[in-house]
């Protein structure tokens, strides 16, 4: 029998000219494999390219990735999170901004 498991995925990936794009997925998954699959399905469903670009920076941490998703979210929404992923299942946050 599987078991599930809380992934968290981030991607933070900055380029010259395009800006900085994060993503970052939380998701219920009963493998790895299946937890990079939401990913890409989530944020770029049908674009095989986005995986081979992006898919050296993609970071998966196995639990909810407190530190990291600290940089973006207040304490008190993590424990939220946290508390209902039981029952949600997924988190999702997708931000892209250019500063130029």
């Amino acid at each position: 029998m599987n078991e599930w498991v809380i992934y968290t995925l981030h991607l933070d990936h900055y380029a010259t000219g395009e800006g900085r794009l994060i993503q970052v997925l939380v998701t219920v998954a009963v493998s790895e494999a299946e937890a990079r699959q939401r990913f890409w399905t989530t944020f770029w469903p049908g674009d095989k390219g986005a995986e081979d670009y992006f898919g050296p920076v993609l970071v998966l941490t196995r639990g909810l990735d407190r530190e990291r998703l600290g940089h973006w979210l207040t304490g008190a929404f993590i424990d939220s999170l946290e508390r209902t992923l039981p029952y949600n299942g997924v988190f999702t946050l997708s931000w892209q901004f250019n500063r130029s």
